[in-house]
């Protein structure tokens, strides 16, 4: 039998031993079974064998003693995480002093395993994938050879837009004899209103004064409508001239080699 194994049987041997007095205390025949089997799993380092066989013992008789036990092949087996917590289980149950060191001194055992326990290895990241590789790329399509006709003739017609009226010659033209012919009624409507005061006025001066007065506006007004209406009379020239070029006769004929264009511009 190991050295262990004989540690375990002495140390089980021990804590069974009748609390308060030196009697010795008897498992329940069907737990010692499952105690005597896990025993025999120490042998041969069946740990987990021995672990479950001690737990089955303590739920047919729960004595303490067995919980050490349970710890004990916890640790053995490198399961230190669950052994600590069966440690402390059983110091719960307060043992003398003597089975309370050996409860503290295996809890002492597993903290240093842990620490010492080496870090699991890192899996290095699955490669990439490959990317596909792209096929050749067809070769473009040839063009035929041109194959020699006869003269071929297109009639094409392009069309000018059809908004004439948006000619920004023919837009100023109009738009600025309106404003000359504005100011033209305006001082012709004022001219008149003078001629009016001449009209009544009492005085020698005053009518003298309101008829040259009406003469000079009457003039102005004059001027002015007079380049109004030229302006709006050549604005609309530009408009009538825009929207009679708003279509154009092309025509393109070809020989196969060659293109002619001819038409009206």
């Amino acid at each position: 039998m190991s050295p262990r194994l004989l540690s375990l049987v002495a140390v089980v041997a021990a804590l069974l031993a009748a609390r308060g007095g030196f009697a010795q205390v008897h498992l329940d025949p069907r737990a010692q079974q499952h105690v005597d089997a896990a025993l025999k799993a120490y042998e041969t380092k069946a740990w987990d064998v021995a672990i479950n066989e001690f737990e089955t013992a303590y739920s047919i008789d729960p004595n303490p003693a067995l919980l050490y036990a349970t710890a004990q092949a916890y640790r053995f087996a490198n399961r230190c995480s669950d052994a600590l917590v069966i440690y402390h289980r059983y110091l719960e149950t307060h043992p003398n002093a003597s089975q309370t060191s050996a409860a503290q001194n295996g809890i002492s055992l597993c903290e240093q395993m842990q620490k010492q326990k080496p870090a699991e290895p890192v899996s290095p990241p699955p490669p990439s994938p490959t990317p596909p590789i792209a096929s050749p790329a067809a070769p473009p399509a040839t063009a035929p050879p041109p194959t020699t006709s006869s003269s071929t003739t297109a009639s094409v017609t392009a069309t000018s837009s059809p908004e004439w009226y948006r000619d920004p010659l023919g837009d100023s033209l109009v738009g600025g004899g309106a404003v000359a012919i504005g100011v033209g009624i305006v001082y012709w409507v004022a001219a008149n209103n003078r001629q009016s005061d001449a009209a009544h006025a009492q005085l020698r001066t005053t009518f003298v004064d309101d008829l040259d007065e009406a003469t000079t506006r009457k003039r102005v007004a004059g001027v002015a409508i007079g380049i109004g209406a030229a302006l709006a009379a050549g604005g609309v020239y530009v408009f009538i001239q825009r929207a009679h070029d708003h279509s154009r006769d092309v025509t393109a004929t070809t020989d196969g080699h060659s293109l002619i264009v001819a038409g009206h511009f």
